[in-house]
């Protein structure tokens, strides 16, 4: 990003998709993109303020080849036997190949995508000014000089008038 002609940051925002574990099995891809989504917040903060920036990409120009990756999957996993550990682990294998496929598709083509774009001026004075107010508060409890003379006379008094009603 730029301010004025001149680099002012470089923001990476991203959207992650976890699967989720209640996902259709016979739709394995679809069901990586329905499950869990994240959006990582790219920021830069400074004393000026916070920007911060979010994105939502639409993916329904994906939708075809997902659905098609996933009639495939489907196909080939009615002809699996559901007790076979090794065939699991390559359909296992086939549906993570499926899904860096159209992860490289959505790189090398991005679709469009919803940023929203933050800037909230000045937010790191608040954290300056709690820090001026518990300076400040600390300084109040402080005892002053004449207070601490006063607490030394006190324990001088105290002992004096143990010692006296001893004598």
């Amino acid at each position: 990003m730029t301010r004025d002609g001149e680099h002012f940051a470089t923001l990476r925002p991203s959207r992650n998709y976890y699967s989720s574990r209640d996902a259709d099995p016979t739709a394995p891809v679809r069901g990586f993109f329905e499950g869990e989504a994240t959006s990582e917040v790219g920021r830069r903060d400074g004393l000026g303020g916070d920007f911060w920036t979010a994105t939502q990409p639409d993916l329904t120009r994906l939708d075809p080849v997902i659905e098609r990756t996933d009639r495939r999957l489907a196909m080939i996993a009615d002809r699996i036997p559901a007790d076979s550990p090794r065939a699991q682990t390559q359909l296992a294998a086939l549906q993570g190949s499926a899904i860096r496929e159209i992860a490289s598709r959505y790189t090398d083509d991005p679709p469009p995508a919803n940023f929203r774009v933050n800037v909230n001026p000045l937010v790191t004075w608040i954290w300056i000014g709690w820090m001026i107010a518990l300076a400040g508060a600390l300084i109040a409890l402080w005892p002053s000089a004449a207070a601490r003379r006063r607490r030394v006379a006190d324990v001088y008094a105290a002992r004096l008038a143990r010692e006296l009603s001893r004598a």
